[in-house]
């Protein structure tokens, strides 16, 4: 079965809760989804498949920072 998962856009409450924006780098943004696809969704900086690693990872969601570089801080929002 395939994980399900979602790259969440700039106006989401997610990242907006954050102070965090999608890349706007497109090679990034572009290798990093098509890694997710391959990953099942999976976090691809990650070695293990766990619910902590699903896309946008634990880390990411505890720490606002994304290891892959998808997900950065807003522009304007420095902490």
């Amino acid at each position: 079965m395939t994980a399900v998962y979602k790259v969440y856009g700039d106006n989401s409450d997610f990242l907006k809760k954050r102070h965090m924006a999608v890349t706007k780098q497109s090679k990034v943004y572009d290798t990093i989804t098509a890694r997710l696809e391959m990953n099942d969704g999976y976090c691809p900086c990650q070695p293990s498949k766990t619910h902590d690693t699903l896309c946008p990872c634990k880390y990411m969601r505890k720490y606002n920072t994304c290891r892959c570089g998808l997900y950065v801080k807003a522009e304007g929002k420095d902490e």
